[in-house]
């Protein structure tokens, strides 16, 4: 078993941070044996665990480790210089015979040697390119641990890091601990019945009820702790209602329908099956999950077709954002192309979900579908 695999099982265990330095590698000493480190139920030199992160990894603005520079399937994520995160596990593929005699990209150089350290088993580069972005996402999603040093809190959360999207939903919380995915579900019921109401007023009298949404807008915000814009609730229907068309039709939003991370929520109440909150959270965890592939993704057709619009959201502050990434992403703050490239992708990882309902990886604690407030929710945590 490769020392990525090694690696998560320290993880999952809670032996080694999610998010991690190659110092948390060497927690464990083999006795007897000077310089050897027990990483899962394998012992590696420490050779090995100062040189396998860096090569096996990609970093911000393309930066790649010498082993995918040669074409091997990375492993990890380099968030900063020495700092690593598993990008996905590594399916069964050809086997890569690793020598100490590699160079470290964060700057660290280990002296040749003839041993042979170890043998791995990586999936081929080649097999990534016909993925499809709500694949690479929903994957990787389900196979990286989540867990998260709290700033403000001062705590490691969860305790022991949550594997799987079910698992993964049920470590959601918002605002505090103890207002889990349950509790948060009465709100958004409330939310709904609301939105449901002006919904039936709409189709009655074709036109929305000023009072009722600005109320909803009133509510949509505080539970979504951003400060209301400043309209009047003729303005506000007047805005919702042009927006809302466009969306349904499949069509933008003409230029001056706001859209921000106050108006997001609110679309997002209103059309809950088609609508995600596109806040920064959200956009973090689709940009880290996308950007190692992003230059085979752009050889897709369909990722250029549907997604060409997806930006960074850069503007929100806190745990790890905001996150360095490649050039390729352009601002998609207040931008309603980022807005719909972002619900489109969000619905396809929902129902990529749903298809392959019967994985344990994929699928909820109490068996129903995913729905896109339940992937948005997952999502909005991976961004931390």
């Amino acid at each position: 078993m490769s020392f990525y695999h090694e690696v998560l099982k320290d993880i999952a265990s809670g032996k080694v941070p999610l998010q991690f330095r190659v110092k948390d590698l060497s927690h464990s000493p083999v006795p007897g044996k000077s310089g050897h480190f027990k990483i899962g139920d394998v012992s590696y030199k420490e050779s090995t665990l100062l040189t396998w992160p860096a090569n096996y990894s990609i970093g911000p603005n393309g930066v790649q480790g010498q082993q995918v520079q040669q074409g091997r399937t990375p492993a990890f994520f380099r968030l900063e210089v020495g700092l690593y995160t598993p990008i996905e596990e590594c399916e069964a593929g050809e086997t890569v015979t690793l020598f100490s005699s590699v160079k470290d990209v964060s700057g660290y150089i280990e002296e040749p040697e003839a041993e042979i350290l170890s043998t791995v088993q990586l999936a081929p580069a080649a097999e990534t390119k016909s993925r499809t972005a709500p694949e690479i996402i929903a994957e990787s999603i389900a196979r990286r641990p989540f867990q998260v040093e709290l700033r403000k809190q001062r705590c490691t959360y969860p305790k022991q890091p949550a594997k799987g999207w079910g698992a993964r939903l049920e470590a959601y919380f918002w605002p505090k601990l103890e207002n889990n995915w349950a509790h948060n579900q009465s709100s958004l019921q409330a939310m709904y019945q609301q939105a449901e109401a002006i919904e039936t007023e709409l189709r009655e009298r074709r036109q929305l009820n000023p009072m009722r949404l600005s109320r909803l807008f009133d509510d949509v915000c505080a539970w979504g702790g951003v400060r209301r814009p400043s309209v009047e609730d003729d303005a506000l229907a007047t805005q919702a209602e042009g927006a809302l068309a466009a969306i349904d039709q499949g069509e933008v939003p003409e230029q001056g329908l706001a859209i921000n991370s106050a108006w997001t929520k609110l679309y997002a109440m209103l059309r809950p099956g088609h609508c995600v909150i596109f806040d920064s959270r959200v956009a973090t965890a689709l940009i880290a999950a996308l950007d190692p592939y992003i230059e085979q993704l752009k050889d897709q057709k369909d990722f250029v077709k549907n997604y060409k619009g997806l930006g960074t959201v850069q503007q929100g502050r806190g745990g790890t954002r905001p996150r360095a990434f490649s050039d390729t992403w352009t601002n998609g703050y207040q931008k309603w192309d980022a807005q719909l490239a972002a619900n489109h992708l969000c619905c396809e990882i929902r129902d990529y979900l749903n298809i392959h309902h019967e994985r344990s990886d994929f699928a909820k604690p109490d068996g129903t579908p995913w729905t896109l407030r339940e992937v948005e929710a997952v999502l909005f945590m991976d961004g931390y």
